[in-house]
């Protein structure tokens, strides 16, 4: 009884705790992709920043934003990488799996909107007859 609690305020305080270390983590990085936006010749360590920005969106499931700070990483990597670089198959299948919930999420709107034009043509087939 008693364990079973003091387990379970526990986990709700590393969870509390592990937010707070992410949103500390964002504003760090973001206060480092401001200065770094402003520096001629940091591009690759902007990209750093991006990326770590959009791992940060995954761990928050803000799927959008992570996929676009993502997006800018690889671009700016792509400029300055090799084509072989493995950092640019790393950012590749970041963005790929950031893009997967994107795709469930549209999967379902789509599911929903066949089903609300279905019910509007029900509704005229049974006006008309």
């Amino acid at each position: 009884g008693d364990a079973d609690y003091e387990e379970g305020e526990e986990g709700g305080e590393g969870d509390e705790e592990e937010a707070d270390d992410l949103e500390l983590a964002f504003q760090c990085l973001e206060m480092a992709r401001l200065a770094l936006e402003q520096a001629p010749g940091r591009e690759l360590d902007l990209a750093e920043v991006l990326e770590y920005l959009g791992e940060v969106q995954m761990e928050n499931e803000m799927w959008e934003d992570a996929v676009r700070e993502l997006e800018r990483s690889l671009e700016l990597k792509l400029k300055a990488l090799p084509p072989d670089d493995r950092q640019l198959a790393h950012l590749h299948y970041q963005i790929a799996t950031a893009t997967v919930p994107l795709i469930e999420k549209k999967r379902e709107d789509v599911k929903q909107h066949y089903t609300q034009a279905a019910d509007v043509l029900r509704l005229r087939l049974a006006a008309a007859g």
